[in-house]
């Protein structure tokens, strides 16, 4: 993978977060997260039901789960909650939070149902999703589970930032009347 401008940028920002870490991304597909995190990771694991890269072991999540003796510093997920039924995605929740070393952090990006494309559209073309989930949904269940909140709001890197496209969506919402909303919504949540 050859590094662009957004991935060096990336880079920098996991690169705080997974510094000396025992990392294990979930739903690694492409690589893309192992690529920004190894220079800086003590250890890191990516797994994904359909790899679509070397550096991630093929593996179902729960089965993974399952059998996992190893703990962790950072475990991140994005774009995997959807996937599931809601008593999976709470099982996902709860083994991650037993996989995580004390302090470890938990990262869960998921699409944000307050941007309207992602309601209404962009969420139903991929087949695979099961059922969408709201931030206050899923922010309940971590703290049932023990997490603490430590951080959360839409993921503004999870689209194009230009001028250009800022001002396009600062003129729809003016003419719909409706919020301006990332499509991407994230989660830091901390194993006390």
């Amino acid at each position: 993978m050859i590094p662009d401008k957004n991935s060096l940028l990336k880079q920098k920002k996991f690169a705080l977060l997974t510094q000396n870490k025992d990392v294990l991304e979930l739903g690694g597909g492409n690589g893309e997260f192992v690529f920004l995190c190894k220079p800086f990771a003590k250890n890191i694991l990516s797994i994904d039901i359909n790899p679509s890269s070397p550096h991630v072991k093929k593996s179902d999540i729960i089965t993974f789960f399952k059998k996992n003796k190893k703990k962790f510093d950072l475990i991140y997920a994005r774009h995997i909650i959807e996937h599931f039924e809601p008593e999976k995605v709470i099982s996902i929740f709860k083994k991650s939070f037993e996989s995580l070393r004390q302090n470890g952090l938990f990262i869960i990006i998921f699409p944000n149902l307050k941007n309207i494309n992602v309601a209404t559209y962009d969420f139903w073309v991929e087949f695979e999703h099961k059922r969408p989930y709201s931030a206050v949904g899923i922010i309940f269940e971590l703290e049932k589970i023990g997490f603490k909140i430590i951080k959360k709001g839409p993921d503004n890197d999870s689209w194009d930032n230009s001028l250009h496209k800022k001002l396009i969506r600062k003129l729809r919402s003016l003419i719909t009347g409706l919020p301006i909303e990332a499509p991407d919504y994230f989660i830091i949540a901390q194993k006390p």
